[in-house]
C-alpha cells in the first residue's frame, strides 16, 4: 500500500496515543518531540543546515509556498494574523525603526519624483479632486486653522453649541448647506 505510518490504538511508553512509523516502529509524537529537542540544542547547526537546504532548493521551495498561498488563502491569513499578534510589539518597533532610518531617503525620492514628473502629479491631483468633491475645501479649512494655531476639530454638538451661543441658526449666512463656513470667536460667556 505504500503507507509509512500505522495506528495500533495502544499508547507508547510515554503514553502518546498516536500513529507509529512503519520503519523503526517509533511513535510519531515522540519522534517530533525528539527532533524539536535536538533542534533546540543545536540551533546554530540546524539554522545553517536549513539555510543551506533552502539555497540549494530555493526555486522549488518558493514555488511550493506560492502554490500553498494560492490554494489556502484563509489559512495563510489566519497564520499571518496569529504571527502578528504574537510579535506585535517587535513588528511595530521594526516598522518604526525602518521608517526613521529611511526617512531622508523617502523624502529625497519623493522630491526627485515630483521634480521629474510634474504632469503626472498634476493629473493625479486633478483625478483625486474629481473623485473627492468637497475635500479640498475641508483641507483648506484645516490648513488655515493650523496657520492660525487653532487646535482640535469640532463635533456636531460643539458647532450646535457655538451657533446657539452666537445666536446663529443653520439658516443664517454663517451656515451654508448645513456646514459652518466661518464662526466668529466668542468673547466671555
Amino acid at each position: 500500500m505504500g503507507l509509512n505510518k500505522y495506528y495500533t490504538g495502544k499508547p507508547c511508553p510515554y503514553n502518546h496515543d498516536s500513529e507509529r512509523y512503519v520503519i523503526g516502529c517509533k511513535c510519531v509524537t515522540c519522534a517530533v518531540n525528539k527532533a524539536m529537542e535536538r533542534n533546540r540544542e543545536n540551533r546554530k547547526r540546524t539554522n545553517k543546515a536549513n539555510n543551506k537546504y533552502y539555497h540549494r532548493n530555493k526555486e522549488r521551495i518558493q514555488k511550493q509556498r506560492k502554490e500553498y498561498r494560492v490554494h489556502n488563502p484563509e489559512k495563510v491569513k489566519q497564520q499571518r494574523k496569529r504571527e502578528y499578534e504574537r510579535n506585535k510589539t517587535i513588528i511595530l518597533e521594526r516598522h518604526k525603526e525602518y521608517y526613521q532610518r529611511t526617512k531622508t531617503e523617502r523624502i529625497s525620492k519623493k522630491r526627485k519624483y515630483r521634480k521629474e514628473n510634474p504632469e503626472a502629479i498634476l493629473a493625479s491631483n486633478q483625478k483625486w479632486l474629481a473623485n473627492n468633491p468637497g475635500k479640498q475645501q475641508e483641507y483648506d479649512n484645516r490648513r488655515r486653522a493650523r496657520e492660525n494655531n487653532a487646535i482640535g476639530d469640532h463635533t456636531e454638538e460643539d458647532i450646535q453649541w457655538l451657533l446657539e451661543k452666537q445666536k446663529l441658526m443653520p439658516s443664517s449666512p454663517a451656515a451654508v448647506g448645513g456646514q459652518v463656513q466661518r464662526l466668529v470667536s466668542i468673547k466671555k460667556l
